[in-house]
């Protein structure tokens, strides 16, 4: 048995046919990796960023935790 092979197109939300989730997780990604680090280096806490951007600490949590 030999299956097909499709190449991808680089975004595997895309490939498997989430056109529009894919867009959303990939903005989000995008946005989760700078936020982590502006915390980090301005020292500011998750609960002090929480309040900042009204949110909440939890939010924050989940963000640099990586659930989009």
């Amino acid at each position: 048995m030999n299956p097909d092979i499709t190449e991808s197109s680089g975004n595997v939300f895309r490939d498997l046919g989430f056109h529009t989730a894919a867009e959303s997780l990939r903005v989000r990604a995008r946005l989760m990796a700078p936020l982590e680090r502006s915390l980090r280096e301005q020292g500011i806490t998750q609960a002090e960023a929480a309040e900042e951007l009204g949110t909440t600490q939890a939010r924050i949590s989940e963000l640099t935790n990586g659930k989009v």
